[in-house]
């Protein structure tokens, strides 16, 4: 399992809490989960299993402001062992050329 993150060159926009502890369980735990920072990833993907699914939510900046009532945010589910990975493999390669 893994975690690929990134976009800006500003790590501070990340909830710095949540990269620490998953940091911590990669460097736990380096043969079941990687933790990587990309040079410029804006994707919001989940991969598992035979499911794909595609968000513009932002999970890491998030920090669960209670001011903020509404937030509008859209994503896509798709399923089928075929497309997912598919999907998997774009993204795996794009992890490989970008790490930071």
């Amino acid at each position: 399992m893994g975690i690929a993150y990134g976009y800006s060159e500003n790590a501070s926009e990340s909830d710095a809490d949540a990269v620490r502890k998953l940091q911590n369980l990669a460097d736990r735990y380096p043969d079941h989960f990687h933790f990587t920072r990309l040079k410029s990833a804006h994707a919001k993907v989940l991969l598992f299993g035979d499911v794909w699914i595609t968000t513009s939510f932002n999970w890491l900046p998030f920090r669960g402001d209670r001011n903020r009532t509404y937030r509008s945010e859209e994503g896509t589910l798709v399923r089928g062992r075929s497309r997912a990975d598919d999907q998997r493999q774009r993204y795996l390669a794009q992890i490989d050329a970008e790490r930071a």
